[in-house]
């Protein structure tokens, strides 16, 4: 069991620097090449929906006896939707669709095996150790993709960067053939089951709440819109990629800090929701890049400390004993919880942008959807004070 956790360990980190260029530099690719905004929601919410779609495919047939076939595959299939971003041109923009539709079953079929077998192989005790390294290896490969990235884009090419993903996707296929535990022991889906569980521990209903809201409110339109933000204000791919490593090394140091100096969670959560909602009111007068590189530092600060909490409070909303043994229901619902969430804020977005179609109104985006963090994380302190009644209890 130690082994398999080093190794998925060490798979994530690699993916986490090719998931980075999907989260960073995909947009700015896809923007400069359309110079339309709009498109990009398109294909979020595309890619939302193939999400959807390949997670109840995959989620109903994954087993003990297909664990590491489907892990597997995940990495080939990245592949292809890397092979397949060398299609893409201004007139075959069609093609980003098909990239998506691949990416999301690579995606899929590498994070169900991949956050099931964490539920699974980790104790109630051991789970916060594994969450807090998987964060900071998470971080090391936040720190180094956008430079490398970046670097790459502008002083070699697009293809070259391409060959780069190519050979970590391919490091992982190799590394995943290390992991010999198969960690699903219920191949079917009882939802109707769970869903009467956990709809009586109001820990589980506010946990999903803060996760759907969160995800809508800091990891969707926020996440892909700040690298597009920051690449009309510098025009180069390589700033881009030196601000957002650099404000990901200090998001670490902050997460290391608070770590090693403890406090209540709740107050880390309640400093970072005011951080996130002052700095959304900071870029709606950004005149001057001392003034976005503020809010930018802070936005992306204030997002990763929120998603630490938010992490543990997805894998510790299994942890009374009428829930536990629906983990990969539970994660089904979080998920389904995710891509639903993502797409009404996509819709939003659409809706807002379309009003004038100008910087400003990506800024009344970022600041209306960020607002609603205070809601998530309203939801995530009642859930976690929900959690220390459970382990109280027993």
């Amino acid at each position: 069991m130690k082994n398999d956790k080093n190794y998925l360990q060490a798979i994530n980190m690699f993916m986490q620097v090719i998931i980075a260029f999907f989260d960073i530099f995909f947009s700015i690719y896809i923007y400069d090449m359309s110079n339309d905004i709009n498109f990009i929601f398109y294909y979020l919410i595309f890619q939302c929906a193939s999400v959807m779609l390949f997670e109840i495919i995959i989620m109903k047939i994954l087993s003990d006896k297909n664990y590491l076939i489907i892990y597997r595959l995940g990495f080939l299939f990245m592949l292809l939707s890397i092979a397949l971003i060398f299609t893409i041109s201004s007139s075959t923009l069609f093609m980003v669709f098909v990239v998506q539709f691949v990416y999301a079953l690579a995606i899929i079929c590498y994070y169900l095996p991949h956050e099931v077998s964490i539920m699974n192989n980790n104790s109630k005790k051991s789970i916060s150790t594994f969450v807090g390294i998987h964060q900071v290896l998470t971080l090391i490969a936040g720190v180094i993709s956008p430079f490398i990235s970046g670097f790459l884009i502008d002083y070699v090419s697009y293809p070259g960067l391409f060959a780069f993903i190519i050979i970590l996707a391919l490091v992982c296929f190799v590394l995943s053939f290390k992991i010999n535990k198969g960690v699903v022991e219920e191949p079917k889906i009882r939802l109707r089951d769970f869903i009467k569980q956990a709809h009586k521990f109001k820990q589980v209903t506010y946990s999903y709440i803060s996760h759907a809201i969160h995800k809508a409110s800091q990891l969707s339109v926020v996440t892909y819109l700040l690298p597009v933000l920051l690449f009309m204000k510098f025009n180069t791919n390589f700033s881009v990629g030196i601000y957002s490593s650099i404000a990901t090394a200090i998001s670490g140091v902050v997460l290391i800090v608070i770590t090693r100096f403890y406090k209540p969670k709740n107050i880390y959560i309640i400093i970072a929701t005011f951080l996130a909602v002052i700095s959304s009111i900071i870029i709606l007068f950004w005149s001057s890049k001392t003034l976005f590189f503020i809010y930018y530092f802070s936005t992306i600060i204030a997002i990763k400390v929120i998603a630490k909490y938010d992490a543990e409070m997805v894998y510790m909303s299994t942890s009374n004993t009428e829930v536990e043994p629906y983990k990969k229901e539970h994660h089904w619902m979080f998920n389904l919880y995710d891509q639903c969430s993502k797409i009404l804020a996509y819709i939003i977005a659409l809706i807002i942008y379309n009003f004038s179609k100008t910087t400003l109104s990506l800024s009344i985006i970022i600041f209306v959807l960020t607002i609603l963090q205070i809601v998530s994380s309203i939801f995530m302190i009642k859930s976690d004070l929900e959690y220390d009644k459970i382990v109280e209890n027993q």
